[in-house]
């Protein structure tokens, strides 16, 4: 009978983590189990979907193996005081757990069912990034997102050559991109899914992560765990000729900027969600309309360029929190790159982003201009 010893506090950050990949309803009871094999000193805990894997790496003592439920897993581990040692023994069928008072009793599957991790890539003997900053711009720009959208909407591309890469984002309405520097080089050109971010941002935090590029997979390993996540077979949108041009920018500060949006959010057209940015001498303003009624809201901007432009609200929230910046410089400009309409950018130092204009009439513009310019606005100023 196989006998594993491990602390309390490991078995159960190892248990919650597999439970990122595991789906709510698994389309198979292997794949709601996950695989725990352990010896030589360490127990390894791995979970798949058959799109995202992660296999998490403690110390122990004993050996033996094992395939268990999740869900029942993580009820006993839940329940674990921070300290102790939880002892497992069992046929490899079935294990019985234990630590201190609390114990368990669960029904396995034979280990050898369940899916292999494909083979790990060959990492670099230095740490790509020897921070969490990777994991950290992923988070940002996975905000721009469509989470629902096309397979190309909800990617994020990731181009890294040598120790210089960039994220790239090309969902409706938006676009962004951001450049980083590695502390290691590596060679990657691929699309990942946004829904791999908040497990390896869960996973990895600020530990030191080697990334590389394998099986049409992107994987990522810390000193403890190792996650790889299949990429989306498409060709990404060419965003290379997206950058800064010679129009004169204003500088704003984005948390009172946001602020007004959500102040003014509610008056937006229901269909439309449209805010309409005005900055000019007469002072900044965000304004809404819905029928009749219509709302606007002050923001502090330098007056560097004027703007004057209809943009959906959700979509200029989700652009300044991938940025990330206290200030933000915004500009207008009737083309650049592969855009070929007039548009709003965002910059921020390594941050590039477009916000495309809302389609509204002419006419409605106007009744919105009306509502809160002019004379409304400089009493509104004063």
């Amino acid at each position: 009978m196989s006998l594993v010893t491990v602390s309390a506090a490991d078995f159960a950050s190892a248990i919650t983590a597999a439970k990122s990949v595991i789906a709510s309803r698994a389309p198979s009871p292997v794949l709601g189990c996950v695989a725990i094999s352990a010896g030589g000193g360490k127990m390894h805990v791995r979970a798949t979907d058959l799109v995202h894997g992660i296999a998490v790496t403690v110390a122990c003592e004993g050996s033996g193996d094992w395939l268990l439920n999740h869900d029942r897993l993580q009820s006993f581990a839940s329940a674990l005081p921070k300290s102790g040692v939880v002892k497992i023994t069992g046929d490899g069928l079935n294990a019985a757990l234990r630590c201190g008072a609390f114990s368990a009793r669960i029904s396995g599957y034979d280990p050898k069912d369940y899916p292999e991790f494909i083979d790990t890539p060959a990492f670099t003997d230095q740490p790509t990034f020897a921070n969490g900053s990777f994991v950290k711009l992923l988070s940002r720009i996975a905000i721009a997102c469509d989470q629902e959208g096309s397979y190309t909407g909800r990617g994020i591309h990731v181009a890294i050559a040598g120790k210089a890469g960039k994220l790239a984002v090309a969902s409706s309405a938006i676009m962004a991109s951001e450049t980083f520097a590695c502390d290691a080089p590596c060679q990657i050109d691929r699309i990942i899914d946004a829904s791999s971010v908040a497990v390896a941002s869960g996973l990895f935090g600020d530990a030191p992560i080697w990334v590389a590029e394998s099986h049409g997979n992107i994987w990522m390993k810390s000193a403890r765990a190792i996650y790889h996540s299949k990429c989306i077979d498409a060709n990404p949108i060419d965003l290379s000729s997206l950058a800064p041009g010679d129009e004169p920018v204003a500088a704003i500060d984005a948390t009172a900027f946001a602020k007004a949006i959500k102040a003014v959010q509610g008056m937006a057209n229901d269909k439309t969600r449209a805010i309409y940015v005005s900055s000019s001498d007469l002072g900044n303003f965000i304004g809404a309309q819905n029928s009749d009624s219509v709302m606007c809201a002050p923001f502090e901007s330098d007056n560097g360029a004027p703007l004057a432009i209809a943009l959906n609200f959700e979509k200029t929230l989700k652009i300044i929190a991938a940025c990330g910046a206290e200030t933000i410089k915004f500009a207008t400009a009737d083309q650049c790159g592969i855009v070929k309409s007039r548009h709003m950018q965002i910059i921020a130092g390594n941050f590039f982003g477009i916000i495309s204009p809302m389609m509204m009439g002419a006419d409605e513009i106007a009744r919105v201009t009306a509502n809160f310019g002019g004379d409304q606005e400089q009493r509104l100023a004063a």
